[in-house]
């Protein structure tokens, strides 16, 4: 599964969670030169590489994997999904509303957007390189509203986790952030969860 991209500054080892075709791996190889690793990710759009054959599938199989069983407070808490920073001030921005960016988005807004992955049910037919050692793929949910989040899969330690880098249209989200059922609850219970742990830990 590894191979060498060489850009215009540096070169690195693409691994990925399935091998590349020759074909795939030529569009990459053949195009990183024209431009840096800074370069190819402050891009609007990178390598667009078409999925072949089951590897569509495959991304499905390896996101259900590593988020069933698991809610989204446990996916997060852990560390299975994590959110790049670029996604958090989307979130934060066009979920929350906040005028600052860098504000830290709320926990709720976070856990609907993890709820989201844990649900997508397709993948777009079209990945995406971008200095990467690893393709980006767009999961879709496709139930009550359609919503595409970009995501990839990065190895920790003994473990995949999935990273969201992107999500795409959230606004509608603004409206229905709180409709999963029990979510509340939950928030609730896992503050009262940290609160016992932390007196308990002062004691």
């Amino acid at each position: 599964m590894r191979f060498p991209i060489a850009m215009a500054d540096k070169t690195i080892h693409f691994r990925d969670i399935f091998k590349l075709s020759d074909a795939q791996k030529r569009k990459i190889i053949d195009t990183a030169p024209q431009d840096t690793q800074r370069g190819w990710r402050n891009r609007d759009t990178g390598i667009k590489v078409e999925l072949e054959d089951d590897q569509p599938d495959h991304v499905l199989n390896e996101k259900n994997t590593r988020t069933i069983g698991k809610d989204e407070i446990t996916l997060y808490d852990e560390n299975i999904v994590e959110l790049t920073k670029h996604a958090r001030e989307r979130i934060s921005e066009r979920i929350d509303g906040s005028a600052d960016k860098n504000r830290r988005p709320k926990s709720e807004s976070m856990y609907k957007i993890i709820s989201l992955i844990k649900e997508s049910d397709m993948v777009h037919p079209e990945a995406e390189w971008k200095g990467h050692p690893r393709l980006t793929y767009t999961v879709t949910y496709s139930k009550e509203e359609r919503f595409d989040i970009s995501i990839s899969f990065r190895k920790r330690g003994h473990k995949q986790v999935v990273v969201v880098t992107v999500t795409d249209d959230l606004q509608p989200l603004k409206e229905q952030i709180m409709d999963k059922p029990g979510m509340m609850e939950q928030l609730e219970a896992f503050k009262l969860a940290l609160l016992k742990d932390y007196e308990e830990n002062e004691e």
